[in-house]
């Protein structure tokens, strides 16, 4: 067994009375199955508790008012009769997250958590991940195409060399990724029909060369998509549109949002400088959350087109609105890593918009072509 979690996932610590939310409001919460028949077969007053406040068709619990019905004075009431033993996994585990792909066990923090969000954003140096192998076997579930998983972990570590490396501006790092993303979408093929597969080491190999010698040809493809800073803000508005989509998980969330687009359309910034490395750290963290998803689906690039996506939007929303990046990164993740719905909906619009979608993309993170910033954007 493989084990994957980034260095400051150690240092994560609980804020506890001193976090400025709480873990029981804003979610959408599945029961897992070992838990859930648990909750069944409970008698007497908890049983009752139980059969109000949980849903069993759907295997989730209720929420009002954005609360957890459990949510008592500020603790759980669940935890405080019976231990944190009775507790589903997401809530015991919470803010730590974990993905299984066959023989790879990955973690990784939920920036909708406070803390974690102040972890990842407030640290200078690039993020290192620990890998390591450990006694254990995959679940029998948790059986994976072992080549293809091999690649995505490949393409992956690539992705994240070109958006840490700080000779070339963030934008050009998030194009960059997205155009080799797209590139090996094309070789990938479906499931067993894979004959382009040994294509993909030299695709990676061209791009991160081609990010330190300025690739003139990708150069030149990518100045094409600039649009001037009329047409930009239309596509930009026309990206926004996609989180009204989604359904508010926080009741203040539209709020926000309505605030940021009057505040865009006016040209109020609230912040007129931003750290690139916070914004660098969110895309890795995203990458690698994403990436290797692609094993499921054969869906490679529209799982970094995600992670470029939400790094974009909170660079709009740190520059338009007056919270910091930790409380914008929290608030974001509450509205789509704590809703299902939510996160499927966003792939799916995502995936919709196909090669347009690229293209405008690149075109809305690039510096407009009449910015008096665009002779030198890439460097």
């Amino acid at each position: 067994m493989i084990v994957r979690y980034p260095e400051y996932f150690s240092r994560f610590s609980c804020l506890a009375s001193e976090c400025p939310d709480t873990c029981c409001r804003g979610w959408e919460i599945q029961i897992d199955r070992k838990t859930l028949e648990r909750y069944k077969s409970e008698t007497g007053f908890l049983k009752e508790k139980l059969g109000r406040w949980v849903d069993f068709q759907t295997g989730s619990l209720k929420f009002q008012n954005g609360i957890c019905l459990f949510l008592e004075q500020g603790l759980c009431s669940l935890q405080k009769e019976r231990g944190e033993q009775m507790l589903c996994r997401t809530c015991r585990r919470y803010p730590r997250h974990t993905e299984e792909y066959g023989k790879r066990r990955e973690y990784s923090l939920s920036f909708s958590c406070p803390a974690a969000a102040k972890l990842l954003v407030c640290q200078d140096t690039p993020i290192r991940f620990i890998e390591k192998a450990v006694p254990g076997k995959a679940r029998p579930e948790e059986e994976v195409e072992t080549e293809l998983l091999e690649m995505l972990a490949q393409i992956r570590q690539t992705a994240i060399r070109i958006s840490q490396n700080r000779s070339v501006s963030l934008e050009w790092r998030m194009s960059v990724v997205l155009a080799m993303c797209r590139d090996i979408q094309r070789r990938m093929g479906k499931f067993e029909n894979r004959p382009r597969l040994s294509e993909i080491p030299g695709i990676l190999e061209k791009y991160e060369f081609g990010l330190d010698s300025q690739n003139p040809v990708l150069l030149e493809k990518l100045e094409k998509c600039r649009f001037d800073r009329k047409e930009q803000q239309k596509k930009i508005s026309r990206w926004m549109d996609i989180l009204f989509e989604l359904r508010p998980v926080e009741r203040h969330w539209e709020r926000l949002l309505l605030q940021l687009l009057e505040n865009m359309r006016q040209e109020r910034k609230r912040k007129d400088s931003q750290k690139p490395e916070r914004y660098e750290h969110i895309l890795v963290s995203y990458l690698d959350l994403y990436l290797l998803g692609a094993v499921y689906d054969d869906d490679l690039f529209t799982k970094a087109e995600m992670a470029v996506f939400h790094c974009f939007m909170l660079q709009r929303m740190e520059t338009y609105l007056e919270e910091s990046l930790p409380k914008l990164l929290y608030l974001y993740g509450r509205e789509i890593e704590h809703s299902k719905e939510n996160l499927e909906y966003l792939e799916k619009r995502l995936a919709s918009e196909g090669q347009k979608g690229f293209w405008d993309m690149i075109g809305c993170i690039l510096p407009a072509a009449d910015d008096n910033k665009g002779e030198n954007c890439l460097i």
